[in-house]
């Protein structure tokens, strides 16, 4: 479907607070007390599940991987990470910087806990945290990146999956010590139901992908 039609089915699609958006830096604020993330579980290695739901992939993480800080209210638990990209050579990522869409786009799904669920989570303004990481073209990919996408060719029909042993999440993202810098604003999921519960975090640092990388797995 469309998305100009997903109200028609999911109603909260054609809400106020809908994402992706356009980041215009010129009107965005500085606020002091946006305070810097501690990451958990991000250099433990895990066996992850990877499932194609048809609109994408989603990497499963387990409950130990989480974070606290980032100005938002308690712990927050990992539920899955998934990525987008555009086809025919395309930039395919859902924000863009002052009209400027990059090759690819990370998405890091938390749920704050006590919650157990999306579902559950969404009854709070502040119950679902989507870490956000825009990708650029550098000289040369990044390498632990290109095993995870090479896996995706497997995937090919929806409701597959498959197991991408020893993975770690570190070995795709920089720590938080290198993630000061970032861009917050209160939005909603980017998939029907489009919930409005999204606390959005879009870091300043940009991630590396090569053509090649994304090229391989349109």
């Amino acid at each position: 479907m469309d998305p100009n039609h997903w109200a028609t089915q999911f109603p909260k699609c054609g809400g106020l607070r809908q994402s992706p958006i356009n980041i215009v830096t010129s009107k965005v604020h500085i606020d002091i007390a946006l305070s810097p993330f501690n990451f958990i579980g991000h250099t433990d290695t895990i066996n992850m599940t990877v499932e194609n739901k048809g609109h994408s992939a989603h990497f499963a993480l387990p409950p130990s991987v989480r974070f606290i800080g980032g100005a938002l209210p308690g712990h927050y638990r990992a539920a899955q990470f998934h990525l987008h990209w555009g086809g025919n050579g395309r930039p395919g990522s859902e924000h863009t910087i002052d009209g400027e869409r990059f090759p690819m786009e990370m998405h890091i799904v938390h749920i704050k806990e006590p919650y157990s669920s999306l579902a559950e989570a969404e009854h709070d303004t502040a119950g679902i945290a989507l870490l956000a990481f825009l990708f650029e073209f550098p000289t040369s990919g990044h390498n632990k990146l290109y095993s995870v996408l090479t896996l995706l060719l497997s995937l090919s029909h929806e409701g597959s999956t498959t197991v991408i042993p020893n993975f770690r999440l570190g070995d795709i993202i920089p720590a938080a010590k290198d993630l000061q810098g970032y861009y917050r604003y209160v939005g909603s999921m980017t998939t029907p139901g489009c919930e409005q519960a999204v606390a959005w975090t879009v870091f300043h640092r940009k991630l590396a992908i090569s053509s090649r990388q994304v090229s391989k797995n349109k």
